[in-house]
């Protein structure tokens, strides 16, 4: 997948080259073009990953606390307003570490489930 993506810039540069948008700094540049794009392309798709992680830890853990508190996967789908297949699937998953729930094995399971 890198390897596309790299060939995708640098033939996005070439264009740009051959169009005469900005030619002589990136003939001088090319590769360090090439390269500060896909770090920045990396960085984003990386941060992305981390925040989306960080949203279904949070959710996993509040499930957690919900099916501690007794309530049903229609229950908590509607007080955190989330879509109810996803509770559903977590809850499925989590019902293995009832009645405790332990929130990392939860999250971890979800990680190696998904949906």
């Amino acid at each position: 997948m890198i390897e596309d993506i790299t060939k995708a810039i640098d033939a996005a540069v070439v264009s740009c080259i051959n169009d005469g948008i900005l030619k002589d700094f990136l003939l001088a540049h090319r590769a360090e073009v090439v390269g500060m794009v896909l770090t920045e392309f990396d960085e984003k798709t990386f941060v992305e990953g981390i925040k989306q992680e960080g949203e279904l830890k949070y959710l996993a853990k509040q499930i957690c606390r919900k099916l501690r508190k007794g309530k049903t996967s229609s229950e908590i789908a509607d007080i955190l307003e989330e879509d109810k297949t996803i509770v559903d699937h977590i809850c499925d998953l989590a019902s293995k570490y009832a009645p405790n729930y332990d929130e990392n094995k939860v999250y971890e399971a979800v990680l190696k489930n998904p949906l």
